[in-house]
């Protein structure tokens, strides 16, 4: 699961410091322990890797994606943060994003269709060939403003 986490037109992208998906960007968030429900599992994951606690909101997206070999069941959580991250111990980059932006970032493949989705970008002109499936995203998306604001971590 993971965690859509807005600043005015952006998103909050972390790019992975270590492991097979070093070096790509990523919505923070990650796998579920056994015996939790995907909202404490998102608590959990986002205070271990952002150090803040965090209200996980409405369901935007729940479904299957391929990955590789692999599929995987992919849920994303709008969530509310009341402090701005500014350090990670899974990330080397945190960014604040919006969707004209998005191109230029390397997204690890399951953000590919989801990011695209939440904030109304043509996906395909990334050339991914990830099949979207189960998108419930209500309502208002991000807007396409702002600037990429990168800071260490």
């Amino acid at each position: 699961m993971a965690a859509f986490i807005r600043q005015a037109d952006s998103v909050l992208l972390c790019r992975r410091s270590s492991g097979g998906s070093q070096g790509l960007w990523e919505l923070p968030g990650g796998k579920l322990e056994p015996g939790e429900t995907p909202r404490e599992g998102l608590l959990r994951e986002i205070h271990e890797e952002l150090y803040l606690p965090c209200e996980p909101g409405v369901l935007l997206y729940d479904g299957i994606l391929p990955a590789g070999e692999k599929q995987y069941h992919f849920m994303v959580f709008e969530t509310t943060m009341h402090d701005r991250p500014v350090a990670s111990n899974a990330h080397d980059l945190l960014a604040w994003v919006n969707g004209d932006e998005l191109g230029n970032y390397d997204l690890a493949p399951l953000d590919v269709p989801v990011l695209g989705e939440l904030m109304d970008v043509d996906v395909p002109s990334w050339g991914t060939k990830t099949i979207v499936k189960g998108f419930t995203c209500p309502g208002s998306r991000v807007q396409d403003t702002g600037a990429i604001k990168d800071y260490p971590v």
